[in-house]
């Protein structure tokens, strides 16, 4: 997730300033809603999950997922912060409306450098979930920050030991059923706070992980599921990792 600066230099995540802080669930509602205004103005919006419309056009914007993401750097305490997910719809009395509305979001969500617009096509059983029929849609990415109060430093009155060890890059080939690449995929590794995409072959990779590193747990988000894959691996090895996801959870 990218972070915006504003004139003053102070960075800013989901719209926020660092001295303020997305503090709650409601600022990144409001950053999204005013959003879509700026894109659409006088569109009505919702934060419910899909259901079938009326006649009058409306946007919407429900809160799918919360995901875990690594904080900023910086000589302050780091601020507690996450990721959010909104499934962005649009409806409109025509398809052609509805359409054009939808790329305007998605094209706008683009342009915002606080924003992450992931195209992966949504599972069908999502939409039977809802009760509805499936339609077109895109997940869009923020973050939510809370900043924390500064601990107190404390002195060290003894010498510091430092064990150094050397960092190896990590490939791998992430695959579906028959062996076909799964392109577009995320690929975290949770105890690294790692994160990769997947190209069109399938392919990921990690600049630098500890070389000593044989055992991994990796997050795996594919085709709207979510997997949690352990696979052996040695940072540095020739041979690419290559994870199968069982046909039967695709």
């Amino acid at each position: 997730m990218n972070a915006s600066t504003d004139k003053d230099g102070d960075t800013a995540v989901g719209g926020t300033k660092r001295g303020s802080g997305a503090s709650t669930l409601e600022d990144a509602d409001q950053r999204l809603k005013d959003w879509v205004d700026a894109l659409l103005p006088g569109m009505a919006v919702s934060l419910s999950a899909p259901a079938d419309q009326g006649a009058a056009p409306l946007v919407g914007l429900y809160l799918l997922d919360l995901h875990a993401s690594s904080p900023a750097k910086g000589p302050r305490r780091s601020p507690q912060q996450i990721e959010l997910g909104y499934l962005v719809t649009a409806w409109a009395p025509s398809p052609e409306m509805s359409h054009s509305m939808l790329w305007a979001l998605a094209f706008g969500a683009m342009e915002m450098a606080e924003f992450e617009v992931d195209l992966t096509p949504i599972s069908s059983l999502l939409w039977q979930a809802f009760g509805v029929v499936p339609r077109p849609a895109f997940m869009l990415r923020l973050s939510l920050r809370r900043e924390r109060s500064e601990e107190p430093v404390r002195l060290i009155k003894s010498a510091i030991e430092l064990n150094a060890y050397p960092m190896e890059s990590m490939t791998g080939l992430l695959l579906g059923p028959h062996d076909i690449p799964i392109a577009n995929a995320r690929v975290s590794l949770p105890g690294l706070r790692l994160r990769a995409h997947t190209d069109a072959r399938g392919c990921f990779r990690f600049a630098a992980i500890p070389s000593t590193t044989a055992v991994q747990r990796f997050h795996i988000q594919a085709r709207g599921r979510e997997f949690m894959i352990e696979a052996h691996y040695r940072a540095g090895d020739l041979e690419p990792l290559i994870i199968h996801i069982d046909p039967e959870d695709v």
